[in-house]
């Protein structure tokens, strides 16, 4: 028994393969180079090429000009305003009272600020022009709402001034028979300003390039002003609903808009839009725009430069980013420098160098057939190398070579860097509408790189 026991021969085990081990190392492997391509690819964040259109906006600082006057002190003495600035008041209105001592001046703005109270009377009328207006308001005219705004503003006002002088009368007649405390009214009913700046004399027949000097404005605020003399100035007060806004403008502009009536604005402080009509008149060898108004200047009228956008034109087409474009200098290289080499017959130009020749990658974007060349960028180029002829070995200088500049996107659909040429039809501050130079290149929803000048040409790209 231990005879046989002895001619025993043991066999290794050999090592069984799990099938699920070598699934999850292959699973693993494919994440990690995943991951290591997302980590090490650079970033780029991606837009697409949408259908839109746009409005061309042209900025402008306008002059307003307007039916306006300064109204000057009467007498000396302490300044008490019955309305605050762009009020309403009718001709014949308390605008204002001087106050030789300032003991009356003191006891009203006391009374306004702690007793003033409006009437049953008053209350009433002002709730049937609230109820009225809210009654015929239409939301698309948000115009009339400031409007409504400033008007409810200078009746509260006034009722206010009125209820102070009513409550104050005795001492009020005492004042003025004494000859200390003067009112004052108003001989046009107007928009009361409490600034000026010295250039309410400027009209349409006289305004000239100078006036257009923003720095030369001394605006000063009269709403603080607490003791004036005789002569001083009081306020402002504008006269009529309509004026006007005007601005220096190319010849080129002046071509656009001589035979237009009628513009859209923006006006910039606030986003409010409005049409007005329009013509163009030239004066000291300059052109300039006049654009004429019927509303807003209550909105308006404390500002003499007024930031607007004349909104001229709406394009459509393809729409892209402004940031996505990108300017290249191409060159108009003859078709017979051109060779082509390589697995996929890349485009190469043959450059001289002091050894001999070599091969220097070319990008080709637009080829002219009538004059047998193309127009393309070199890679690692200057303008002092030569190219030659691969067939004569002709030379030709890069800095002899016509250029212009052009611009194009980066279209990233598969998975890196393709330069397309594009016409820029229409822009403004944000967006373009473009043309592909090359329908195949570019075309409605495609995947473009959104900082242009960020990307070059080939790179691989992670979308974002």
């Amino acid at each position: 028994m231990s005879s046989r026991n002895r001619n025993i021969v043991q066999f290794h085990k050999m090592p069984r393969i799990r099938i699920s081990l070598v699934l999850v190392l292959i699973i693993m492997v494919y994440v990690i180079f995943h991951m290591f391509s997302y980590f090490t690819r650079k970033h780029v964040a991606i837009t697409e090429v949408r259908q839109g259109s746009i409005v061309s906006d042209d900025h402008y600082e306008a002059l307003a000009i307007r039916e306006e006057k300064v109204v000057k002190a009467a007498s000396s003495g302490y300044l008490y305003y019955y309305l605050s600035s762009m009020s309403r008041i009718g001709a014949g209105q308390y605008a204002y009272s001087i106050d030789s001592d300032g003991d009356m001046v003191e006891k009203l703005k006391k009374y306004r600020q702690n007793d003033a109270s409006l009437s049953d009377t008053q209350k009433k009328q002002l709730a049937e022009k609230l109820l009225g207006f809210s009654e015929g308001f239409n939301t698309s005219d948000y115009g009339s709402l400031y409007n409504f705004y400033a008007q409810a503003q200078s009746s509260l006002e006034e009722s206010l001034a009125s209820s102070a002088r009513t409550t104050l009368k005795d001492e009020l007649q005492q004042a003025a028979a004494d000859e200390t405390f003067r009112s004052y009214t108003t001989d046009a009913p107007g928009l009361i300003v409490l600034n000026h700046d010295g250039m309410e004399h400027i009209t349409l027949k006289d305004f000239k390039g100078d006036d257009f000097d923003i720095s030369r404005v001394n605006e000063k605020n009269l709403s603080s002003v607490v003791q004036v003399k005789e002569g001083d100035p009081v306020y402002r007060l504008v006269t009529s609903d309509n004026w006007n806004l005007v601005m220096p403008i190319s010849d080129e502009k002046a071509k656009e808009l001589r035979d237009t009536s009628g513009i859209e604005i923006t006006f910039l402080e606030d986003g409010a839009k409005t049409w007005c009509t329009s013509h163009v008149t030239r004066r000291e060898d300059r052109y300039y725009l006049i654009l004429s108004l019927d509303d807003s200047v209550d909105r308006y009228a404390a500002e003499r430069f007024i930031s607007i956008d004349l909104s001229l034109e709406k394009k459509n087409g393809l729409k892209v980013p402004n940031s996505s474009l990108k300017q290249h200098i191409l060159y108009e290289i003859p078709d017979n420098y051109i060779t082509f080499g390589g697995d996929n017959r890349e485009p190469y130009v043959l450059k001289k160098t002091e050894d001999g020749q070599t091969l220097t990658r070319l990008s080709l974007y637009q080829e002219d057939t009538t004059d047998h060349t193309w127009w393309g960028t070199y890679d690692n180029i200057q303008q002092s190398d030569v190219i030659l002829n691969p067939k004569t070995m002709q030379k030709k200088k890069i800095q002899s070579l016509e250029v212009k500049k052009a611009y194009g996107v980066f279209n990233v659909n598969k998975g890196y860097a393709q330069f397309a040429l594009v016409q820029i039809l229409f822009h403004n501050e944000q967006y373009s509408i473009i043309q592909p130079v090359h329908s195949t290149q570019l075309t409605l929803y495609d995947h473009i790189a959104l900082e242009a000048y960020d990307v070059k040409e080939n790179e691989i790209i992670n979308g974002t």
